[in-house]
């Protein structure tokens, strides 16, 4: 026996639609939502007493159990030769203004040019609902006095943040 139900609008007894959760549908580790942000002006960086802004992105998430995962891609090109040491740097993510991950420097200092790519990931819990939050990706030279190059080109700097349902 075969049976079809068909509807134009299903509604929560308060007229409200209702949420996968409500229909008894588990979304348990699905994607929700994705923002990002794409940074491709070449910006030298000489040193910093605080960690420079490079990019942001400001998501509102979904649900409060959801997790956030941060992944963030930055081209560095730091120039070296005998009188000017190349050096390293880190990456600094803020949530909402606080520090959340970074302080690392990663690199040496040679006085070769050093040439790669800086990769940061960080998963995210503990964001109310409805309320938006700005991660920031900041940079911070941390050994060595060359200029350290950001997103030379034609290279380009990208920040992605994936909302995953909890």
């Amino acid at each position: 026996m075969t049976s079809i139900i068909k509807v134009d609008t299903l509604q929560k007894a308060n007229g409200a639609t209702p949420t996968a959760a409500d229909l008894g549908i588990n979304t348990t580790g699905t994607v929700l939502q994705v923002q990002h942000s794409i940074f491709s002006t070449t910006t030298t960086i000489s040193s910093a007493a605080s960690p420079t802004s490079i990019m942001s992105v400001v998501i509102t998430p979904k649900s409060s159990t959801s997790k956030m995962v941060i992944h963030a891609c930055v081209p560095r090109y730091t120039p070296g030769n005998a009188s000017t040491w190349s050096g390293s740097g880190g990456l600094y993510l803020y949530e909402d203004g606080v520090k959340v991950q970074g302080g690392e420097h990663d690199g040496t200092v040679t006085a070769e040019s050093q040439s790669h790519t800086l990769n940061l990931l960080f998963v995210s819990g503990s964001n109310p609902s409805g309320t938006p939050v700005t991660y920031n990706l900041r940079y911070k030279p941390t050994l060595g006095n060359a200029g350290h190059q950001l997103n030379r080109a034609p290279r380009k700097s990208i920040m992605v943040v994936t909302e995953i349902a909890g």
